[in-house]
């Protein structure tokens, strides 16, 4: 077994480590994937009413995020509201108990 694979075999018995802090790019990342999925930017940039290549260029580092910025608040908006809609169709289905597959 080389060196690689016994630190491998270790790490598996181990708990999970604690969640990393990311910075504010890649936490605008992470929620635009969960959102939207893998080709998040342009559907983000359309919601948000803004320009594709300005959520690309933060993403890429080339434009510095700052932690604070309003887009963060923009997005605890979007998903309150997604929310809302996931509810309304979640009770929309258990209407029809043929579909009651979300309890």
């Amino acid at each position: 077994m080389s060196t690689l694979q016994a630190a491998k075999a270790e790490g598996l018995g181990k708990a999970e480590a604690e969640p990393v802090a990311i910075d504010a790019a890649g936490r605008l990342g992470a929620l635009g994937q969960a959102l939207y999925g893998e080709h998040w930017m342009t559907p983000m940039a359309r919601d948000l009413k803004m320009r594709h290549d300005t959520i690309a260029a933060w993403v890429a580092g080339r434009r510095q995020l700052p932690s604070d910025h309003p887009i963060f608040s923009a997005l605890v908006a979007l998903i309150h509201h997604h929310d809302k809609g996931v509810a309304k169709a979640r009770a929309i289905l258990d209407r029809n108990s043929d579909h009651s597959a979300f309890r």
